[in-house]
């Protein structure tokens, strides 16, 4: 945990050339969205799913729709 709250990452986010899905739920306290609009905003290219209701653990409260944006993400890295 220590190392992970001392983790900056920032410097090479630009670098990233890879297709990025950034999801989050938007109650989520742990990694706010702020957070993930700026990982969005700094990778480019990437896709940014903010799921309503909610919060950290949004693969086990909103499966539907995390499953639904990680499927619909993986196939359009697909067709790149």
């Amino acid at each position: 945990m220590i190392a992970s709250v001392n983790a900056d990452s920032r410097d090479i986010l630009a670098k990233i050339s890879q297709p990025v899905l950034v999801i989050v739920g938007e109650g989520d306290l742990t990694t706010p969205v702020e957070c993930s609009r700026y990982l969005h905003q700094h990778i480019e290219g990437s896709q940014l799913v903010i799921l309503p209701e909610a919060r950290h653990i949004c693969t086990q409260e909103r499966p539907d729709l995390f499953n639904q944006a990680l499927v619909a993400f993986l196939h359009n890295a697909e067709d790149r």
